[in-house]
């Protein structure tokens, strides 16, 4: 009876032994997911795709790791209380902006207030009040910066405000606005610099974040 319960004791073992080195084959052939680094974005709503707004993005972000999205060539529906979109970009848009260390909004003044394109957009952030909740919250502690430019020697007071209250009201932290005149310099320096160090930064840390430690 002992040599029974002894044999049937070193058959469970042996067939436990196979599962294991079965699971640490399929563990091993397993491909390593690794971490994709983010990169921050920009959002340009512009009707002109190459005009100021594009060549003042285009100074404040060069040599950094940040992309452009032209929102001429992002279908983007406008606001619509039924929450009912087809084929909409909108959510992918946010999806990404939710993963950037950094997000700016770039747009022409128009009649004091966002051009056409911006203005769509940011009315579709009313979805992430609505139907599209938990993406919303996630926007809490994202980092933007506001790009403007227009005909006048100084920055527009009327968008400035809007753009700081729709950071407040959403809890995005507000890194700064820079503004441009026409294709001339930028109206001050120091705030051009601080977003450019922002992006800087970041990226310098997803890097290492992404890249594994070596001695």
């Amino acid at each position: 009876m002992r040599v029974r319960c002894s044999s049937w004791l070193c058959s469970r073992r042996n067939s436990a032994a196979r599962i294991k080195e079965r699971k640490d084959s399929i563990a091993l052939k397993r491909p390593v997911r690794q971490k994709i680094m983010n990169h921050s974005i920009a959002i340009l709503g512009s009707a002109r795709s190459d005009g100021n707004t594009a060549r003042a993005l285009n100074r404040l972000i060069q040599g950094l790791p940040c992309e452009t999205i032209d929102l001429n060539q992002q279908k983007i529906a406008h606001f619509s209380y039924n929450q009912d979109y087809e084929n909409d970009d909108f959510i992918n848009i946010v999806e990404r902006i939710v993963d950037a260390p950094v997000t700016i909004l770039a747009t022409p003044v128009y009649w004091y207030s966002y051009s056409a394109p911006m203005k769509v957009f940011i009315d579709r952030f009313t979805d992430l009040l609505f139907s599209q909740k938990p993406l919303g919250r996630k926007l809490r502690g994202c980092k933007f910066a506001f790009l403007s430019t227009g005909n006048s020697p100084h920055p527009n007071e009327t968008i400035s405000q809007a753009f700081s209250s729709f950071c407040d009201y959403l809890g995005i932290k507000n890194l700064g606005m820079v503004y441009a005149c026409a294709d001339g310099p930028f109206y001050e320096e120091p705030p051009v610099l601080n977003i450019r160090n922002y992006i800087r930064d970041a990226a310098e840390s997803e890097k290492r974040a992404v890249l594994p430690n070596r001695r």
